[in-house]
């Protein structure tokens, strides 16, 4: 049975359509990705330079263009009825163009492609036609941004497999044993429990490697008494997760260190109570902040408060204050938006991050991260 049912898909293709016309686009054209699943249903992603997209003309029906051999296994999980097929004797961009000109998608049309389609697939369109170029994000993220009952609820269950597990890791003495140990660990735990895959690269920062807010994880062992960074996610149906806990597996970690730790709490928390519908994504940011200006840390805070998640780990509003490239962070929260609240403090020492998953409400917020917050070991 596919993942997005016919009525829920349709209903989605007339909310993209209709963001279509008022871009002036002639037709949406999707590369295998997170839009492609979001409006298709097909979950492959794009690993070779094989022609598939899901094309959605502004008249007419919306079609998968796609090898033969692959429109078995695309019609198991895709609720679109109507395919354009191309075999391997074929050369996939004259087929391609007979279905552009079948649809009056043609010379001087107004095509929105994926934001990270392949610049292979690119060239092959200007070989067709003389296209004119936008961004698929135009149409799809603003679709995105705010997620419905089903997709609300596959997030929760994502987040509630990722709090298991930091319950299970977190109630075991894991010094000696390396980061990429204890990630390969984190991993395991969370498929066994259903995730279908993991969020992103589970990161497992210890010691000094905390320091580092982009650091993933490397063959360090750890330590007693040192902070370990623990960040990762479950994938379920397609929708992430995302939490960060910080722990200390054995010893008492530096005075600083468990001042700054509930800085960090007092920020989160006071950034949670901020998110409400009207709100600003950049106002969240703002309360996060301050609370650690405050208390004498704020240089010591390098990364935005949180993002959005969904199909993609980060996704409009970015809950940032200052200019934007994209003005992400100028949205206005919506009942539906689910983010990540991550306020984080790094010094030379050692670093430290605290992070939850919320929903908007039609009044606040609802946490969906519900594992325990503290540094110490759990019993």
């Amino acid at each position: 049975m596919p993942a997005i049912e016919k009525e829920q898909g349709e209903q989605r293709i007339v909310e993209a359509r209709k963001r279509l016309r008022e871009k002036g686009g002639d037709a949406l054209v999707l590369s295998p990705g997170n839009n492609h699943y979001y409006l298709s249903g097909n979950p492959e992603k794009q690993v070779t330079p094989r022609h598939t997209f899901f094309i959605l003309p502004v008249e007419g029906e919306p079609f998968m263009f796609l090898s033969t051999n692959n429109a078995s296994n695309v019609r198991e999980s895709s609720w679109i009825n109507t395919f354009v097929t191309w075999d391997d004797s074929d050369d996939p961009v004259d087929r391609l163009a007979d279905a552009f000109e079948e649809y009056d998608i043609s010379d001087e049309s107004t095509i929105l492609v994926e934001d990270q389609m392949w610049a292979t697939f690119i060239k092959d369109f200007q070989e067709i036609s003389d296209f004119e170029f936008e961004l698929a994000s135009e149409v799809t993220m603003p679709l995105r941004r705010t997620k419905d009952e089903d997709e609300r609820k596959t997030i929760k269950e994502a987040a509630s497999i990722a709090d298991e597990v930091s319950e299970i890791i977190r109630s075991e003495n894991l010094v000696g044993m390396t980061e990429n140990e204890v990630a390969a660990k984190i991993d395991y735990l969370m498929r066994k429990r259903g995730a279908e895959d993991t969020a992103f690269d589970t990161v497992v920062a210890s010691g000094p490697n905390s320091t580092k807010p982009s650091y993933t994880v490397g063959q360090r062992s750890i330590q007693s008494g040192e902070p370990v960074i623990l960040d990762f996610g479950a994938q379920v149906d397609q929708y992430l997760s995302d939490q960060t806990r910080t722990v200390v597996f054995d010893g008492e970690p530096p005075e600083e260190f468990i001042e700054a730790f509930e800085v960090a709490r007092k920020a989160q928390e006071a950034a949670i109570d901020a998110v409400e519908p009207g709100v600003q994504a950049k106002e969240v940011d703002v309360v996060a902040r301050s609370v650690i200006e405050d208390a004498g840390y704020g240089e010591n805070f390098l990364h935005v408060t949180g993002h959005g998640i969904g199909l993609g780990i980060h996704e409009p509003p970015f809950l940032m204050s200052g200019d934007y490239v994209d003005e992400g962070n100028e949205i206005e929260l919506q009942p539906g938006m689910v983010m990540t609240i991550e306020p984080g403090i790094y010094t030379e020492d050692w670093g430290l991050r605290i992070e939850d998953d919320v929903a908007v409400t039609q009044s606040g917020c609802e946490r969906l991260s519900n594992s325990s917050h503290g540094w110490r070991l759990l019993e």
